[in-house]
């Protein structure tokens, strides 16, 4: 993994520490990117259960994905003044117990 400086990723990266640098936001985020980074380069992450619920941890603080209409305007002004309701989501990896020999290719 090469750390650019001029990255947007990583000038947000440090916007959130020094925005709160006893805060957690920055480790957490960094944890993911260095996670990410294992997935790219094909290497596995220690435990996919924790990263997937980072991911959803991400997703969800982020305010989660534009409602299937989108947001063209067209709404009336009070829906846009109310916040999103929030769903609570556990994430769950299942493991494949007919796949034994660990082969993700094999169906």
């Amino acid at each position: 993994m090469e750390v650019n400086p001029d990255s947007p990723v990583i000038a947000s990266l440090r916007a959130q520490f020094e925005a709160d640098p006893a805060g957690g936001q920055a480790a957490a985020t960094a944890e993911l990117l260095y996670e990410t980074a294992l997935l790219t380069s094909g290497f596995n992450v220690e435990s996919p259960k924790e990263f997937a619920g980072r991911i959803y941890s991400l997703i969800s603080s982020s305010g989660g994905a534009p409602a299937a209409g989108g947001s063209s305007g067209s709404g009336s002004a009070s829906k846009a003044a109310s916040p999103p309701s929030r769903e609570e989501v556990t994430p769950e990896v299942m493991a494949d117990n007919d796949n034994e020999g660990g082969d993700p290719w094999r169906v």
